[in-house]
């Protein structure tokens, strides 16, 4: 019997951790999986030249792109590597109203292949009365761009077979869009070969090589105001008479208006002297894990944005971290009674919580460790992931 010819075409996939499912999938499930991906990605305020490393379990091509924003960037040459591939399944890793998405459908025309898209989109949208809205406020650019996303998503409702979303709000969400009985669920799965519990020896080394002495909350992701990182930093004002320091990471590729807020947040606060920052890539991450004691993500709600996921979450669970996130979006759906939630905007609820994790009694600490770390190897990881990818192609195949 001849392998799948799985096509994925992603910019995700332009960082090699987030390869880690598809290589995992082609091996486990024997499945012939070719990567597209972007030469290159404005990260932060400049552009970076993709890694085509692969250990040949898959294979990868790096193509020019065109777009500065994600709906509307297009892929150069994507129509001779369907050619050339033939493939039976095509995975774009976009939203379904995104002109990637209608280029792959319009390339594959007749053909038997199968179209899926992968989507962290996880609000109910309503392109006509957004553009309307912006037209009617002077935005033309704006207005017209959600007339072009309703059209793209008009075409691409008959012609995807199937769309993954990350969460319930996003199962919701594209429901209304017009894929009612194609929606699936799916982790976006984090590799246990890079997250996992380091020996206490290790831990300590890279501790003390940080100059962590006390017990250690941390944030990590990226610094900008929907994520709440200043109702964090407020919370931790209300503990100053409790022994701890903060981790964060300085995020130097994203320097902006609002990281530089928070520096003289935490100078103003007078808790510089227990603030630990680092810059690390994605690959680094579970050191500074491991390093830490309670991980934070205080995402907070707005009229554009509700957390989509929350990836740092799973991957702290799977180092046997005590996780505390906020009740917005997919945050609490993900914790999943594995770790502590508390009410988005409240930084005193927040306080609160961080109080109770820093005296409460070891043996109470290291039931919910367990309880984190076995639900993110589990149900969370991208063994998972391709677990159910494998499961709709065996449906469709």
């Amino acid at each position: 019997m001849s392998k799948i010819r799985f096509l994925i075409v992603s910019t995700s996939c332009f960082e090699e951790i987030n390869r880690s499912v598809y290589k995992f999938l082609a091996t486990a499930y024997n499945i012939d999986i070719h990567l597209v991906i972007p030469k290159k990605k404005l990260i932060g305020f400049k552009y970076k030249e993709c890694s085509l490393s692969t250990d040949g379990s898959y294979r990868i091509t790096a193509v020019d792109s065109r777009g500065k924003y994600l709906r509307f960037q297009r892929f150069l040459g994507l129509e001779k590597i369907v050619r050339d591939m033939n493939p039976d399944f095509v995975l774009i890793e976009s939203d379904p109203a995104s002109l990637l998405v209608l280029d792959i459908i319009m390339i594959v025309g007749s053909r038997h292949t199968k179209i899926w898209a992968f989507t962290n989109e996880n609000m109910e949208r309503d392109f006509i009365s957004e553009g309307l809205q912006a037209l009617f406020g002077g935005r033309m650019v704006q207005g017209l761009s959600k007339f072009l996303a309703f059209a793209i998503s008009k075409k691409t409702a008959s012609n995807l077979s199937r769309v993954f979303v990350m969460s319930q709000d996003g199962l919701k969400a594209m429901t209304k869009m017009g894929f009612e009985g194609r929606v699936v669920k799916i982790p976006l799965g984090f590799d246990p070969a890079f997250f996992y519990p380091y020996s206490n020896e290790k831990t300590e080394e890279i501790r003390k090589g940080l100059g962590l002495q006390e017990k250690t909350i941390a944030y990590f992701g990226r610094l900008s105001p929907e994520k709440g990182i200043d109702l964090l930093l407020k919370a931790l004002c209300m503990i100053k008479d409790l022994k701890w320091q903060f981790l964060i990471d300085r995020f130097d590729d994203y320097n902006s208006g609002y990281g530089n807020q928070l520096l003289e947040q935490i100078r103003i606060s007078g808790i510089s002297d227990r603030t630990v920052y680092f810059n690390a890539s994605h690959n680094q991450m579970p050191d500074y894990i491991n390093a830490s004691d309670i991980v934070v993500l205080p995402s907070v709600s707005g009229k554009k944005f509700k957390e989509q996921y929350g990836r740092v979450l799973t991957e702290a669970m799977a180092c046997r971290k005590i996780v505390v996130g906020s009740t917005c979006g997919a945050i609490p759906e993900i914790i999943g009674g594995a770790g502590f939630v508390f009410e988005e905007g409240n930084a005193s609820a927040l306080a609160e919580r961080l109080r109770m994790l820093l005296t409460a009694e070891e043996s109470h600490i290291q039931s919910f460790r367990n309880k984190a770390y076995d639900r993110a190897r589990n149900e969370l990881s991208i063994i998972q992931q391709a677990g159910v990818l494998a499961r709709e192609l065996s449906i469709e195949h």
